[in-house]
């Protein structure tokens, strides 16, 4: 099951916590949402992960702070299994890998017994697209198909399995069988008869003796029976590989197919993580790297809250009373900010947090909030003024000649429906990887999603 593991990182700019969605090993998310939940109200974060991987890093810039938040990840992981040939197609062994590493050997040739050279005895064997063909044509024998030698370690479990896809012909009640032999020395174990000209699969798990070197594996037609047998697949692993196999859902595979899992859906929750860096911030929700700092001082002070009514006054004539009409609720907080910005970087950094008006989002330390009785909020800022703190006309070094006293009209808003700039995302990397404005076109359905960076489906 995908699982999610979330860390505070307080001392970056700004704050964050770091979440990482981690698929079940040989999966991949399929579909991801991820939901932040404080105080019992859960809410998407702002920039939700790129499926189609097996592990995703997402950044939330904006968790409210010194209070514990629990991330919840849900959605569907596909299980996939890639598997491929070592040495040539058709060599004389297949191995399953995935994400680079091999989880299993079929010690049988597979998918063309042929190529490696089976031995026969009074049997047809033709290679199909549904599996080895093997044609009985002497009712007085018992005749079998037996492969090449298969070297084995002694006083180890191996697991065999033999998939019988169908019986064609006529067909004995005790139809055909599955036996192994050990150093030539004869059938040491037989599996199930087959009969009724249905289809099974046959297996089981055996122990090799301390002086097995080599097994001959046989497919059996019995006595008096005129028929053929397909069989899908043969298989013999070791137990280890076996287990390796089961754990991910695979009984079989071809040395050069792709093996696809089951879908299946996870909903999992992290453990709770406080956020407390040692300021508050002004958060721009699209590109937190405009982000700015709240140290001690920089607040100098809250204008008084407004919150203006809706209601419409009606005057009666005769009527001592009015009557008002009410659409609803109040409108939201206005208040005015006043901060001060102490150098010129300060002040800049503060004009191009507030140039594009995107809503900010005012998150102060949970002491701070204590002490102006205001939760983190949206706040859309309207005409700015930005005033002297000391006129000088030749200001020198940083001096209060430099300091400027800001005053932010401000109105509550909800959070804004933006996208979240990726990670890293910049000008020049985009113009590195489109090299013409055609293929921008082509790879962003609109500018919010070229800011986000993310990418058309199949580009």
């Amino acid at each position: 099951m995908a699982d999610v593991t979330v860390s505070a990182d307080p001392s970056y700019g700004p704050p964050r916590n770091v979440i990482v969605a981690h698929a079940t090993g040989g999966s991949i998310l399929e579909s991801c949402e991820v939901t932040r939940i404080v105080g019992g109200v859960e809410e998407p974060i702002r920039r939700q992960p790129i499926v189609g991987v097996s592990d995703v890093t997402l950044y939330d810039y904006e968790a409210p702070y010194d209070r514990s938040a629990v991330y919840r990840i849900q959605g569907l992981e596909r299980n996939t299994i890639a598997s491929s040939w070592t040495g040539n197609k058709d060599a004389s062994t297949s191995q399953l890998s995935q994400d680079g590493s091999v989880i299993a050997t079929n010690l049988v040739t597979s998918p063309k017994p042929l190529a490696a050279g089976w031995a026969k005895s009074g049997v047809t064997l033709t290679d199909t697209p549904d599996g080895l063909a093997v044609s009985a044509h002497n009712p007085n024998s018992d005749e079998y198909a037996s492969t090449a030698r298969i070297p084995c370690n002694p006083d180890t479990t191996y697991h065999i399995v033999a998939d019988l896809a169908r019986i064609d012909g006529h067909t004995w009640p005790n139809g055909p069988f599955f036996a192994f032999e050990e150093n030539d020395k004869g059938i040491l174990a037989t599996y199930p008869n087959i009969g009724g000209g249905g289809r099974g699969v046959l297996q089981a798990d055996f122990t090799t003796t301390p002086t097995t070197r080599y097994i001959n594996l046989r497919l059996y037609a019995p006595i008096d029976v005129t028929q053929q047998t397909v069989w899908r697949h043969i298989g013999l692993y070791t137990d280890s590989d076996w287990s390796a196999m089961q754990a991910r859902g695979i009984t079989w595979f071809d040395g050069d197919s792709f093996q696809a899992g089951t879908t299946t859906q996870y909903d999992e929750s992290s453990s709770p993580i406080t956020l407390s860096p040692d300021t508050g911030w002004l958060i721009h929700p699209g590109n937190p790297a405009k982000s700015m700092r709240l140290p001690l001082g920089h607040i100098t002070g809250m204008g008084d809250t407004t919150r203006r009514s809706n209601a419409t006054r009606h005057d009666i004539l005769g009527a001592r009373y009015p009557i008002y009409t009410n659409p609803g609720p109040r409108y939201s907080r206005e208040l005015s900010m006043k901060l001060r910005t102490r150098t010129a970087d300060d002040e800049n950094m503060l004009d191009n947090l507030l140039d594009d008006q995107t809503p900010i989002l005012f998150n102060p330390r949970g002491v701070d909030a204590s002490r102006l009785n205001l939760n983190p909020m949206y706040l859309q800022v309207g005409d700015v003024t930005a005033a002297r703190y000391a006129q000088s006309l030749y200001p020198t070094s940083d001096s209060p000649q430099h300091w400027r006293d800001w005053t932010l009209p401000c109105t509550q808003v909800d959070s804004p429906a933006v996208s979240q700039q990726a990670v890293g995302w910049t000008y020049a990397q985009l113009v590195n990887d489109n090299t013409r404005y055609q293929a921008v076109i082509i790879s962003y359905k609109d500018y919010a999603s070229l800011q986000a960076h993310s990418v058309k489906d199949g580009q």
